[in-house]
């Protein structure tokens, strides 16, 4: 298994040398298309993980949330804001920065580990996970689901995750890594509640939206509440 020294490594490199097939230049559509079901009121908080410059940010940001992204390497930090037009200071905490537009649009840049609630500013109400838990190394997977649970309101959250599902014999084990919804629940145990909104084979999928796995895969998407 790498160590979490080289994964931060690797992932800052990707944007160093510009290999980041994963991300989209538009909003995600299955967050667009299933928002509605977080009963999002206007001034709650969102947390986004392994955020990189994704365009979900500004699009959480119009429905009047608190978005806070979280982002081990600097570069999509201040490509983000520089893409978007949008003014931003940079303030530095010793192990990590501070990327803030308002106090409504902010991005914590370090590894997502060593963050708790109180640096981030107080617990999550939602949080969306484009992509975050199935970057995680399977061995990791536990220990981001956890530490993503012990940042949100332990009386009441919900949240949307998208994964992956293909068969894991046919591919290397670079992510993202495949997670059925069984897989899932283990993760989260009977603390919430798994609810399938969505899945599109990769095939049906526009072509700058797949993860190009070189094997036949299926995108999911579920609610996440807590039980």
């Amino acid at each position: 298994m790498a160590t979490r020294e080289e994964i931060n490594s690797s992932w800052e490199k990707n944007w160093v040398n510009n290999k980041t097939l994963w991300h989209l230049d538009f909003v995600n559509p299955f967050l667009q298309k299933y928002f509605h079901m977080l009963s999002i009121e206007v001034g709650k908080r969102i947390i986004v993980p392994l955020c990189g410059k994704t365009m979900d940010l500004i699009w959480l940001y119009q429905q009047g949330l608190v978005v806070v992204g979280v982002e081990f390497a600097s570069i999509p930090c201040t490509r983000f804001f520089e893409d978007n037009l949008l003014s931003y200071t940079i303030e530095n905490h010793g192990s990590y920065n501070v990327y803030k537009h308002d106090e409504r649009l902010i991005i914590y840049q370090g590894d997502l580990f060593e963050f708790n609630a109180q640096k981030l500013g107080g617990c999550f109400d939602f949080w969306w996970d484009r992509g975050g838990l199935v970057a995680m190394v399977v061995e990791e997977q536990q220990k981001y689901v956890d530490h993503l649970k012990s940042l949100m309101h332990q009386s009441k959250f919900s949240a949307l995750m998208e994964t992956y599902e293909y068969d894991s014999s046919l591919r290397s084990g670079a992510p993202p890594q495949s997670i059925n919804k069984k897989q899932l629940q283990d993760l989260f145990t009977d603390s919430v509640k798994l609810e399938e909104l969505d899945r599109v084979s990769e095939d049906n999928l526009p072509e700058n939206y797949t993860a190009k796995l070189g094997c036949s895969s299926t995108l999911v998407c579920y609610l996440i509440t807590l039980n």
